[in-house]
């Protein structure tokens, strides 16, 4: 099915092992289409995929179904289906994507939950769920910290009484998860955020 594409420079997209891709899908420059070893990523026709667009079939089948488009920039990781006719704003995310047909999103959206976070219990309540393996507990701030003080003094905050704040980074380890799904022959980066030399 990939033979219509072949025409075009090799440098202007990429298809890799594991892609099922309808002879009339449009393709812009820099279009990144993957399935991990366990997984398929199936392309129907009419599908439109717009510049920069990363699509990442991840643990199972990952289906573009007939018309649907992607605007500029969006990235598509995991497995799932993204119904008929759906259109995606430009730099939206999807992760193990549940689109009906027919629908839109608007731009920059964040579609789909992670499992892992949406089993914590701090999703149904709506804060980010700590690190595990971080080894910082975040404190719970005391509602009366952060009230003016009757004198009219200013509150006591950690940076003004010579204490370091706590400051966990919520969703790194996801970022790592999905640069090691994205590419997995490079290294991860390293504790304090540099590459490795």
């Amino acid at each position: 099915m990939v033979q219509a594409h072949e025409q075009r420079a090799a440098a202007d997209y990429y298809i890799g092992a594991n892609v099922e891709l309808a002879p009339d899908v449009a393709i812009a420059a820099g279009v990144v289409l993957e399935a991990a070893p366990d997984a398929r990523l199936v392309i129907a026709s009419g599908v439109c995929l717009g510049l920069g667009v990363i699509v990442q079939a991840a643990g199972g089948k990952l289906v573009l179904g007939a018309g649907v488009n992607l605007g500029s920039g969006v990235l598509v990781v995991g497995q799932g289906l993204v119904g008929p006719h759906a259109c995606i704003g430009a730099e939206s995310s999807l992760l193990n994507p549940q689109v009906a047909a027919g629908t839109v999103l608007p731009a920059r959206s964040l579609h789909g939950i992670p499992d892992a976070i949406a089993d914590s219990p701090a999703a149904s309540n709506g804060q980010p769920a700590p690190s595990a393996d971080s080894g910082d507990n975040p404190e719970t701030t005391d509602a009366s910290a952060t009230e003016i003080e009757p004198n009219g003094a200013a509150p006591t905050t950690p940076e003004s009484n010579g204490l370091t704040p706590n400051r966990v980074v919520y969703g790194r380890e996801q970022v790592t998860q999905l640069m090691k799904t994205l590419f997995p022959h490079r290294d991860a980066l390293n504790d304090n955020g540099q590459n490795p030399s």
